[in-house]
């Protein structure tokens, strides 16, 4: 058993981490794509590919790991960016839809977007804003995300969103 298909395995039973691979042997580089890695550090280029590895670690927890703190049933709670799937707004109330729980309040969707204050998080629909981690496909009038749910793509919202989700593919 190598890396590689540890990672396979883990990945088919829906863990989603991000996967550093550390090896003497380059030729693994092409191999471990098929595990979308976060990155591959050779050890005959260790301390240049270690330095790009924290670089991009600084972004990635930046983009990720905030924590998004908001008023739940008379409590402060708090959830992290990445947990968020999509945002609903249905008259004064917004649902917050993460992996585990979704959190319904009184806010308004543009309120709610302030308080993320992510790119990562954009709206789509005059009611809808969608996680762009948790993007599966789009077409010119839906998003279908991981999860299948398939979220309408407001006609007055595509072009920003497109080239949100443009600069979000290539960061």
């Amino acid at each position: 058993l190598n890396g590689i298909n540890i990672i396979k395995r883990l990945q088919m039973n829906n863990v989603d981490y991000p996967v550093i691979y550390v090896s003497s042997r380059q030729e693994l580089v092409f191999s471990s794509l098929s595990t979308q890695p976060f990155y591959f550090v050779r050890k005959q280029n260790l301390e240049n590919d270690l330095k790009e590895l924290f670089k991009l670690l600084n972004i990635y927890y930046k983009k990720t790991m905030k924590m998004i703190t908001f008023d739940y049933y008379g409590r402060k709670t708090s959830i992290f960016l990445k947990d968020i799937h999509y945002i609903t707004s249905f008259g004064h109330d917004i649902s917050i839809v993460c992996d585990q729980e979704t959190y319904t309040y009184r806010s308004s969707l543009k309120d709610a977007l302030k308080l993320i204050d992510s790119p990562v998080v954009v709206q789509v629909h005059r009611s809808y804003a969608v996680s762009m981690m948790y993007i599966k496909e789009v077409d010119k009038n839906n998003i279908i995300l991981k999860d299948e749910t398939c979220i309408t793509l407001g006609k007055k919202y595509v072009d920003e969103f497109m080239f949100q989700y443009r600069e979000y593919l290539i960061s």
